[in-house]
């Protein structure tokens, strides 16, 4: 018997800590890379374990190893965490296996070593093609970099590339915006395009700029980071490009099963490494729950060291926050959620007041999914559901 789910693997490392980013990541800390990548292996090893001993076994559907910096971390320590999820689970075959990684530290004997692992997909983190956009953000790569990562790809035969942007960063203009996005759209043309709002997260160096009056900048506000939404959708649309979820693009065929997990509360995932997030049964035969690995790596290293936990477990959902849930997630999704009596039951009213708003509409029989308005205000949208 196999247990199906999807594996999301985090590297909490980064060689400078960006403006913007609340991530769970440090800055520097290379000195713990050998150590974190075997407390990976440790606590891979130990939770395949629990599921063999059950005549059970991990299936992984999906990997994605994300950051932090992945393409910061040596391959000789990297590789080891995904074969041990192969080797150890019962892997679909032809599975989507993304690892993300950065310009400035990437290189063609990394790319290698991982696609002998079973690397598939590459994320790559553009965010921009402008140099003044990129030196606000604290990037620590160039616009020519970032063509030369792309090409250095595509010349290893990677033919499964997502790019990363961002709308709403200070000193950002119309005319920037578009000039990276057609670039992206019509030279580069990678299978899969992500966007990413700029939003100013509390504890960011940006938060702090803004507070103190803007850090000399031009902020771009909510109305105009909604019309660049809306001609990234014109742009990428006109090249081929669907959007599949509100924040991510894909040519025929590319949209990632990984990230549709996410939004489907009818699949499951689970995170190893400090900070990831889960949703399955952690051992075989308990309930499914929501937790997370303790954030700080050096604290996740001495914990898994010691033999001690590491997970954090949310308080089980009611039936309503369940059912809520499932349609907030499934909200994003462009194909839209399916709502069946037990959601009409304690959410119809709220359902009805969005579709007279104009913001939810029925896209198939019993399926829900927002208008172009609702997309605007997807946040207060969701938020009923809570």
């Amino acid at each position: 018997m196999t247990y199906p789910l999807h594996v999301y693997v985090h590297l909490p490392f980064c060689e400078r800590k960006c403006g913007y980013c609340a991530f769970a990541s440090v800055a520097g800390r290379r000195d713990l890379h050998a150590a974190y990548a075997a407390a990976l292996l440790r606590d891979i090893q130990q939770q395949c374990d629990a599921f063999a001993t059950a005549d059970s076994a991990l299936a992984p559907q999906t990997l994605y190893v994300g950051g932090g910096t992945p393409s910061w971390m040596a391959a000789a320590l990297l590789v080891p965490v995904i074969t041990a999820l192969q080797a150890h689970g019962r892997c679909a075959p032809q599975r989507e296996v993304t690892v993300e990684c950065n310009p400035h530290s990437l290189s063609s004997d990394w790319i290698r070593a991982l696609q002998a692992a079973g690397v598939t997909r590459w994320s790559i983190g553009v965010q921009s093609l402008a140099d003044a956009e990129l030196t606000a953000l604290g990037r620590l790569h160039t616009p020519a970099q970032a063509r030369a990562a792309f090409a250095l790809l595509r010349a290893q035969q990677c033919d499964n590339v997502s790019v990363d942007l961002m709308y709403g960063i200070p000193q950002q203009t119309t005319a920037t915006w578009q000039s990276t996005l057609r670039e992206i759209a019509t030279q580069w043309q990678p299978e899969h395009v992500s966007l990413y709002g700029l939003s100013i997260e509390r504890g960011t160096r940006f938060a702090r700029y803004q507070q103190e009056g803007g850090h000399g900048w031009h902020w771009p506000d909510d109305d105009t980071m909604m019309d660049w939404y809306w001609l990234a959708e014109e742009i990428l649309s006109a090249q081929g490009y669907t959007r599949y979820e509100i924040s991510n693009y894909a040519r025929p065929g590319y949209a990632a099963q990984h990230n549709l997990a996410y939004w489907d509360t009818a699949k499951d995932y689970l995170g190893f490494g400090a900070a990831a997030h889960s949703y399955c049964r952690p051992v075989p035969a308990a309930p499914r729950r929501r937790f997370r690995t303790i954030r700080a790596p050096g604290e996740y290293i001495r914990r898994i060291q010691a033999g001690q936990p590491v997970r954090i477990y949310a308080r089980a959902l009611t039936r309503r926050q369940t059912l809520g849930e499932a349609i907030f997630l499934g909200l994003r999704r462009t194909s839209g959620v399916p709502v069946g009596p037990a959601h009409q039951q304690c959410f119809g009213a709220q359902i009805q007041r969005q579709i007279q708003a104009g913001l939810l509409y029925y896209c198939a029989p019993d399926t829900l999914a927002l208008t172009r308005r609702g997309i605007e205000l997807a946040n207060d949208v969701m938020a009923d559901f809570v």
